[in-house]
């Protein structure tokens, strides 16, 4: 590839970027300013956790009806526990990371001068981190799938599509 072709593309990648980048803050700023964050004035708010739905839950849930649905033979429920545990745990550790650089640009922000470039390196993280819990999320998906029979394996897609329809309609704002 040409010089003058490499030069484009990576011109193209950053404007993308910096785009990508401008609206999270312009998101930030905004959420800020109309102070549209979840409170204990918000019915959303529960004090017992950090989001408004309790995730263990809905893990215990979603395990109880792999097994039922699915009727999961012994060992795959084993199998099932141990890809769960390790999907658990590396999400744990995913999550904290995400709030403690969350934590440092809302300081940042707190600041009478933010620092953008502070900001931006700390946005980037998060992204990079919400990235790895996506492929964390695939990882334990294969997983999972990888211990199912054909028939399994289509009733679990189909399981997996109608849980998430109705966690995203349960919690939507």
């Amino acid at each position: 590839m040409e010089i003058k072709t490499k030069l484009r593309i990576l011109t193209w990648a950053m404007i993308l970027l910096i785009l990508f980048n401008i609206t999270v803050l312009i998101t930030v700023f905004s959420k800020i300013k109309n102070n549209d964050f979840i409170r204990p004035n918000n019915p959303q708010f529960n004090p017992d956790c950090e989001m408004p739905f309790d995730p263990k839950q809905q893990d215990l849930n979603f395990r109880q009806l792999l097994i039922k649905e699915l009727e999961l033979e012994n060992t795959q429920i084993n199998d099932l526990d141990m890809f769960r545990e390790q999907f658990l745990h590396q999400s744990h550790i995913l999550f904290d990371s995400i709030r403690i650089y969350s934590d440092l640009i809302d300081g940042e922000l707190a600041k009478d001068k933010p620092n953008q470039d502070f900001i931006f390196s700390n946005s980037t993280k998060i992204g990079n981190l919400h990235c790895k819990l996506k492929l964390n999320f695939v990882e334990y998906y294969l997983n999972l799938k990888s211990i199912l029979n054909k028939n399994q394996q289509k009733k679990f897609h189909q399981i997996t599509i109608e849980f998430k329809q109705q966690k995203q309609f349960n919690h939507k704002p």
